[in-house]
């Protein structure tokens, strides 16, 4: 049996060293992508809500992370850019739950109205002894 030559070892580590991180460096570019996609998609589905109306400031946070995930992400800075899409999803789902929240409650408040006119009409008919 021929003995290990020790440059051979050596090279077939370095060259499983770069394997496994090119792997890593291939695998993280897509979810960042992923996540930038997600957070985007939440942010117009919270537009959609209104919350730009309801949530402003909520939804200009998210937007600036959306941003600034971009750019992490361009400057090949995923790690920063999934931390920052992660953060623009959630602030984007908040506003948007914001949103439909102050809308149910406006919508509340409006059948109170509407119930406490009815029930002054029914108090003041002439026909209520």
């Amino acid at each position: 049996m021929k003995p290990i030559n020790a440059l051979v070892v050596v090279k077939a580590f370095s060259l499983s060293v770069l394997l496994l991180l090119a792997a890593c460096a291939t695998t993280s570019t897509p979810v960042s992508s992923e996540q930038l996609a997600a957070a985007r998609s939440s942010f117009d589905s919270a537009e959609r809500a209104g919350a730009r109306e309801y949530a402003p400031v909520v939804m200009q946070s998210a937007e600036d992370k959306i941003d600034r995930a971009q750019q992490a992400l361009q400057q090949a800075n995923y790690d920063e850019a999934a931390r920052l899409a992660a953060q623009a999803q959630t602030d984007a789902q908040l506003a948007e739950a914001s949103s439909q929240s102050a809308k149910a409650k406006n919508a509340a408040q409006e059948l109170q109205r509407a119930n406490e006119t009815l029930r002054q009409e029914i108090n003041n008919s002439p026909s209520n002894p």
